[in-house]
């Protein structure tokens, strides 16, 4: 006993003199990841400016709205507010017609997206009848227990699509290979953990388990943007920073087209005071200069298709075998793409 206790105290002392060693290399090859992750970004912003070619004020069209708010907000947004872009820009582009307060008639079927014929296929066959969609129509299908765990699968599938075309479009890179050996090197951190609270090394321990949730953290979340990601982040980014103190004067210059696309984004984003500023502009429009019933219809819609799909997917969520948590709002992969 006293023997297997000398040999328990030997092995103790060679691991803690060891210990320091090891952290300090494990350490080493996180700050080497971090760092190479930071030179990675500053380069493809360096390289990202230097292709940048003019623009207008509001970034010409790359992806659909839908899926440029996806992409913008990390892949991280409730469903309410994805489905009232959706709603939006197939109205924007002529698919979809607002008749009276609450009926939305199906116009155009013929659509660029996956993704927009399954919103139209869910909005006007599954929920609407004979081409016509309303939120009334919306409540009585919610309502129906059989349906809420249908509304959140129909969802489910259309973000699934939006992803597929932001993905078609190569704008984050997935770095396997880095992000595999990250995870098997954080793997090793749990091996040299067991060994180290079986002989009572709690500190090497807890400092072994930061070190392993920070390398299992990067091996998850590590996806660069590619220089076309990150210019299209930037330019939306930078219309989000100077929409705020555009005049009136420069507003009625653009076309309607980004007029209408802005909306959009700023409704996708749900900046209150975003929003407003777009009130603003709309309200004083000079009617010469833009068509101002379209405009004042997707503000109706901005405000009123967000509260109508709230509701409906609180109700969907709370009834269903999904959580709340998960039910209402849109969360996961790709949320780490851009962060480094």
């Amino acid at each position: 006993m006293i023997d297997k206790q000398v040999a328990f105290e030997n092995r103790k002392e060679g691991l803690s003199r060891i210990a320091p060693y090891l952290f300090t290399a494990f350490t080493l090859y996180l700050l080497v990841l971090l760092f190479s992750a930071w030179r990675k970004r500053q380069h493809i912003a360096l390289e990202a400016q230097r292709k940048n070619s003019f623009y207008s004020f509001v970034p010409k069209q790359v992806m659909s709205m839908p899926a440029t708010v996806y992409f913008y907000r990390n892949n991280s947004i409730p469903y309410a507010e994805m489905l009232t872009v959706g709603l939006m820009d197939l109205v924007r582009k002529g698919n979809i017609q607002k008749k009276k307060e609450d009926n939305y008639h199906l116009f155009n079927p013929m659509t660029d997206y996956h993704h927009e014929d399954h919103l139209i296929h869910f909005l006007f066959d599954k929920v609407g009848k004979n081409g016509v969609f309303t939120f009334e129509k919306l409540d009585e299908y919610v309502n129906k227990g059989k349906n809420q765990q249908s509304l959140q699968n129909q969802i489910r599938h259309w973000l699934t699509l939006v992803k597929e075309e932001i993905h078609s479009h190569g704008l984050t890179e997935k770095k396997l290979k880095l992000r595999w050996l990250t995870g098997i090197v954080g793997f090793l951190c749990i091996s040299i953990m067991i060994i180290f609270i079986i002989h009572e090394l709690y500190m090497w321990f807890f400092l072994f388990a930061i070190l392993m949730g920070a390398l299992f953290m990067f091996s998850i979340t590590y996806r660069p943007m590619t220089v076309k990601g990150y210019t299209i982040k930037n330019q939306w980014k930078q219309l989000k920073e100077k929409f705020e103190t555009t005049t009136s004067h420069t507003w009625d210059t653009w076309p309607d087209d980004d007029k209408e696309r802005a909306l959009i984004f700023c409704t996708g984003l749900n900046d209150n005071k975003l929003i407003e500023k777009n009130k603003s502009l709309i309200y004083a429009m000079n009617d010469s200069l833009a068509s101002p019933t379209n405009m004042f219809l997707l503000l109706a819609i901005s405000s009123s298709a967000t509260t109508s799909f709230h509701s409906a997917t609180e109700i969907s969520a709370q009834s269903s075998t999904v959580t709340p948590g998960t039910g209402t709002g849109v969360g996961g992969g790709g949320g780490g793409s851009g962060a480094f």
